[in-house]
């Protein structure tokens, strides 16, 4: 079942971030990386318990507290809440995505313009109550959001039976009846709220899925893309490392389908199920990492015998010889993050991560805040803690190896596209995800081999975890040349390591289905090279591989290796395209009606900021330099000006002013669009719109119809125009007297 709880701001509000601007915001609101604003499903969430409590003190609840928002420590909640976005935050990303691929649009709609429009800055001190005057050092700004917006948090509620579910829709109900105040400062006039509960219809996306014929015995590789709607927190340590690996791991994507997949069957004892056993439980099925990918390349972690000279961007393989020599006289570093090579050509890649504010409050619900005390224990004093996390918005792609009677039934349990929930903490604001189903095809076990000659360049594109004959997790290189040895058919000793360039990694991880760890070791990490060469120098036959994964865990995607892509050229580095891979509805144009007044908003303050430039331009003309015009004669204009609340009233002011006035006012009524002490709208509009259509290009002008925004509001330019023109030329003839 799926509902969305809707928010409206009575007032403005302040669901801080936990961030600042260094200098000029103390408390800031979240913004995503188009500038638009959002609200964090864990403040919000925080605020529904409160109120949930509240309600259980007074017996009106049918469901405990916890049973409805989950247990510390429990992965499992009765929902899952979203990050709550603006209305229309669809067509405002389309729109604005649409807007960063023409360089002109990009200055006019930038990220401040559109923080700009949602938000605004307040400033309050700290009163000293003895002098009844503000404390020293106390001013503090903060950046709120503006009072009616509107906002939708999506809920995801994992219920089968109706009646229960009906009795949580009762106390949700509730719930957001008594909610009325959220955020910071809320009893200080923020964060009014009124909340509205509805259910939604469920668009299950059940396109077909047309693969070819296959048999149930033949080794099927399923591809996969995954894009996080949010932001995710994905790592396989356990304890207080909160620092999100910038991959996705296997394991999370078997867990979550195979939660999915036991709801969908309805098992209560899946282990006892003897399909569930061999898809998620045997081995017999490889849910490979997922790997960040842009357009059609995914990319692996960096081979460890790439480095590159220190403060350039010349790279160079270890794996290859002559380079080995050609570093010897420079100073390298080693490259970090994400790379896709492809004959002898590298392109470099490393998703975007943020830190994110979390505060867990004190069990007295009287205490609002954190503190500190030495000598009580987190849950009476709270803390404040973080999460590095990945921004949202990010292309991964990975497999699912397997027979086919395995695969059918992973693809009878989720659609061609589906949302799924993965990582740390994804109950609320995090790990929302969407699968998407790219093709089924035969398993490949043929390598790429770009090598002529006896050697075999084994690159580890996911971490490989080793056993030694006694069972333990060692991460001795020598365990896998066994191994491929054995692959090979060769007898063991055949091959030797002529060099290794290594990394190691503790792995571990949480069976959260079990409530118990997995064993915890040094493996080796993934981008470790190996270089394998026979004794008697005979070419190695790749053909007789048939496995890419070695060592244990390999279900969970370990132990992928990939040999002989590099190591065999010079390597050279080419800059990553941005072929759009943001997905862009093509028809938003369409819909641009829901939007106007922040399309006019953006083009007002851009138009603003133009012509400000030009007045600026215009004055260091020579001819002002002498110009003899009195201060109160200018003055006299600003008072006109504001005062009238037309044209009409300015230009009959204008036309009263007296002989010696009027001369004054001929030396600068060009600049002021004026002929006869009257404005000439019609021209200031033109040089209105040729002014703006220099920013942008004719279709978005068309689009957004620029033409009627100008005419609408072209008293309100010309003012803000002669304002500002006549205020400058103040400024400058105070400048030039000084």
């Amino acid at each position: 079942m799926n509902m969305k709880i809707f928010v409206e701001l009575i007032s403005d509000a302040l669901p801080g971030s936990g961030a600042d601007t260094k200098g000029i915001v103390d408390q800031d609101i979240a913004f995503d990386e188009l500038g638009l604003p959002y609200i964090p499903a864990k403040r919000f969430k925080g605020i529904l318990r409160t109120s949930a409590r509240d309600l259980t003190d007074w017996n009106e609840l049918n469901y405990d507290v916890d049973d409805i928002f989950g247990k510390e420590g429990s992965s499992f909640t009765i929902f899952k809440i979203s990050n709550g976005y603006i209305e229309n935050y669809q067509l405002y990303q389309n729109f604005l995505r649409y807007c960063q691929r023409h360089p002109q649009l990009s200055t006019v709609l930038a990220k401040h313009m559109v923080e700009r429009f949602f938000s605004y800055n307040r400033t309050q001190t700290s009163l000293n109550r003895t002098k009844l005057v503000s404390k020293e050092k106390s001013l503090r700004t903060s950046r709120v959001l503006r009072k009616d917006l509107n906002f939708h948090f999506d809920l995801n509620i994992i219920i089968n039976d109706e009646w229960d579910k009906l009795k949580f829709k009762e106390d949700l109900e509730k719930i957001c009846k008594i909610t009325k105040n959220f955020g910071t400062s809320r009893t200080r006039g923020l964060g009014e709220i009124n909340l509205e509960l509805k259910e939604e219809s469920e668009h299950k996306n059940q396109e077909s899925l047309s693969f070819k014929s296959f048999d149930d015995n033949d080794l099927c590789t399923l591809n996969l893309t995954l894009l996080n709607n949010e932001h995710l927190l994905v790592s396989n340590l356990l304890g207080g490392n909160q620092s999100s690996e910038l991959f996705i791991r296997g394991s999370y994507i078997l867990g979550s389908l195979a939660s999915n997949y036991i709801r969908q069957k309805g098992l209560e004892k899946a282990h006892t199920d003897p399909t569930f056993r061999d898809i998620f439980l045997s081995g017999k099925v490889i849910f490979t990492n997922f790997n960040p990918c842009s357009t059609r390349k995914v990319f692996y972690p960096v081979p460890s015998s790439i480095v590159k000279e220190k403060n350039k961007e010349k790279y160079y393989d270890l794996a290859y010889e002559p380079d080995i020599e050609e570093i010897k006289e420079i100073q390298t570093e080693i490259v970090r993050g994400f790379a896709s090579i492809d004959f002898s050509k590298i392109q470099s890649y490393s998703p975007s991560t943020k830190i994110e504010s979390h505060h867990r409050r004190p069990k007295d619900r009287k205490i609002g805040h954190a503190y500190s005390d030495e000598k009580k224990t987190v849950e009476e004093t709270g803390a404040y803690f973080h999460y590095n996390v990945l921004e949202p918005n990010h292309q991964f792609k990975g497999q699912i190896i397997g027979k086919y009677e395995y695969i059918k039934n992973i693809l009878e349990t989720i659609p061609k596209e589906s949302t799924i929930h993965i990582g740390k903490s994804m109950t609320a604001q995090y790990g929302k995800c969407t699968l998407n189903i790219d093709s089924l095809e035969f398993y490949s076990t043929e390598f790429q081999n770009n090598l002529d000659n006896h050697n075999l360049i084994i690159t580890l594109i996911s971490d490989m975890i080793l056993r030694n004959e006694y069972g333990y997790i060692i991460p001795d290189i020598t365990i896998l040349k066994s191994q491929i040895e054995k692959s090979l058919g060769l007898k063991i000793g055949e091959l030797e390591i002529t060099k290794s360039f290594l990394k190691f990694i503790k792995v571990g991880g949480f069976n959260s289905a079990w409530k118990l760890p997995k064993a915890q070791g040094q493996a080796l990490g993934a981008g470790s090279v190996i270089i394998l060469a026979r004794k008697d120098r005979e070419k190695v036959d790749l053909r007789k591989i048939r496995e890419k994964f070695f060592g244990s865990r390999i279900s969970e995607g370990y132990g992928q290796i990939e040999i002989n892509t590099h190591g065999f050229s010079k390597i050279k580095r080419e800059e990553l395209k941005n072929n759009g891979e943001n997905k862009i509805e093509q028809n938003f144009q369409e819909n641009l009606s829901l939007i106007n007044n922040f399309i006019e908003f953006c083009i007002t303050h851009s138009l603003e900021s133009t012509l400000r430039m030009k007045i600026l331009k215009t004055l260091k003309n020579p001819k002002f330099e002498t110009l003899n015009l009195s201060g109160s004669f200018l003055q006299r204009l600003l008072l006109f000006i504001d005062s009238s609340e037309n044209l009409v009233l300015f230009n009959d002011k204008i036309k009263d002013l007296k002989e010696r006035a009027s001369n004054q006012l001929k030396k600068i009524q060009s600049d002021l669009f004026l002929e006869n002490n009257e404005v000439k709208i019609n021209k200031f509009n033109k040089f209105l719109i040729d002014a703006l259509k220099e920013q942008l290009n004719s279709d978005f002008s068309e689009d957004v119809k620029i033409d009627t925004i100008i005419l609408n509001k072209s008293q309100e330019f010309y003012k803000f125009y002669f304002h500002t023109f006549i205020t400058y030329l103040i400024i400058r003839i105070r400048g030039m007297k000084k």
